[in-house]
């Protein structure tokens, strides 16, 4: 019975991605073939900024919510508290959104795509209270993947209707903000048929959270900034560069979600069962399927990405690849992380190798942008390589330990 539950919510979640995954790349396919560089790539970067603000908005805190609300599903004022506390968390770092947008005025190629920003701003806020962690939690993924498979083929029809009948430089931004409004209501609406309650919480039981969860809040956070935060620093010169990163860390964030809701759907079962056989047999079909997809994908890279986005330069091709060799050593950073340290009761520690390979993809980061800015396009799979090698390491030691306790 837990394998099939297990499995039903696995199947919802990996065609929820996958469309997630897919509807990006048809919008930017047909706005490639619509719009002209400059509006196409307005729209590419300013998207690529509401993902910087995704990340700004989730905290880090994903997993933390996801572990805590997992524990306590059954206590209905605890549970209370900590949606509470999530919903109150998210309200604060949309105030801090709202004060970066306003920076970014400031620069005069963010001050001529401001009306982008302003509407993908919207979607923004929406989109950081998904409950997403509320569903996984609860182990009713498929819920929110029906919805947002729906959600999502609805932006796509409603921007080939747009561009259809009604010019408009802003449709891939209004399809984004359309989708997550849409999709944030009815999550909300399902929540309150299951008659879930929130606490009122104060800002000093946020801040108090944030602190005992700061190692999450730091290593997952800093962890994934690193390619918005190229975009949105290049473009502050040099934008059609920026456009380059954009569809880069476009690929890469498609190609890291391949594997990553089987991952998220397993972590609450992980966590309750522990079971090596499991993760172990998990871990060898996501090895051998980035195998298989590493052979292939040198063939046919450059076909899918003149389809989607037209030519790229050649001098910016090794961006590219760089990024989506990121994705692949992504795809088992996944794996090797929350859930195999959950099963070995030591689901916390997962944050120590992200830390450090934080840490090292900062300082590439922070050297690249003062003194040597074509590494800019290897921060990211230092940062992967890194936090792979210190995962292995991190996890051959807790095996070989003679016993391991939750922290």
């Amino acid at each position: 019975m837990v394998f099939r539950k297990l499995f039903s919510d696995s199947t919802a979640t990996v065609l929820s991605q996958f469309v997630s995954m897919l509807v990006p790349l048809c919008i930017f396919a047909m706005s490639s073939k619509v719009y002209g560089t400059e509006v196409f790539y307005a729209n590419l970067v300013t998207l690529s900024i509401m993902g910087f603000f995704s990340v700004v908005n989730d905290a880090g805190l994903y997993q933390y919510y996801v572990k805590c609300l997992s524990e306590d599903r059954h206590n209905k004022n605890k549970l209370s508290w900590w949606i509470g506390v999530a919903l109150g968390q998210k309200l604060l770092t949309c105030m801090t959104c709202l004060l970066i947008v306003f920076l970014l005025t400031f620069f005069d190629n963010y001050k001529a795509i401001i009306n982008y920003l302003m509407l993908g701003t919207v979607g923004a806020v929406f989109q950081a209270f998904l409950p997403i962690w509320y569903y996984n939690s609860i182990e009713k993924m498929s819920i929110y993947a029906a919805a947002n498979i729906f959600v999502k083929i609805s932006s796509l029809l409603l921007m080939f209707l747009m561009f259809t009948y009604y010019e408009n430089n802003y449709i891939p931004v209004i399809c984004f903000t359309f989708s997550n409004i849409i999709l944030t209501v009815y999550l909300f609406f399902e929540m309150s048929h299951r008659r879930f309650t929130y606490s009122n919480v104060t800002l000093r039981d946020v801040l108090a959270m944030m602190s005992t969860a700061r190692m999450y809040l730091f290593s997952r956070t800093l962890t994934t900034i690193s390619t918005y935060l190229i975009v949105l620093v290049i473009g502050v010169n040099a934008f059609a560069l920026a456009g380059i990163f954009a569809i880069a860390d476009q690929i890469y964030k498609a190609v890291k979600l391949s594997v990553s809701p089987m991952v998220q759907v397993i972590i609450p079962y992980c966590i309750r069962t522990r079971s090596i056989s499991f993760i172990t047999i998990f871990s060898l079909v996501t090895f051998i399927f980035v195998a298989v997809l590493y052979s292939v994908i040198d063939g046919i890279l450059f076909d899918v990405v003149y389809l989607i986005w037209g030519d790229i330069p050649e001098n910016n091709k090794n961006i590219i690849y760089l990024y989506v060799y990121a994705g692949l050593v992504s795809m088992l950073n996944a794996v090797l992380g929350f859930p195999w340290f959950a099963v070995l009761g030591c689901y916390d520690k997962a944050n120590n190798s992200l830390l450090w390979a934080t840490f090292i993809s900062m300082m590439v980061l922070l050297y690249s942008f003062y003194y040597n800015i074509s590494l800019l396009a290897y921060v990211v799979i230092i940062s992967e390589l890194s936090l792979l090698v210190l995962r292995v390491l991190h996890l051959t030691w807790l095996q070989c330990k003679p016993s391991t306790s939750l922290s």
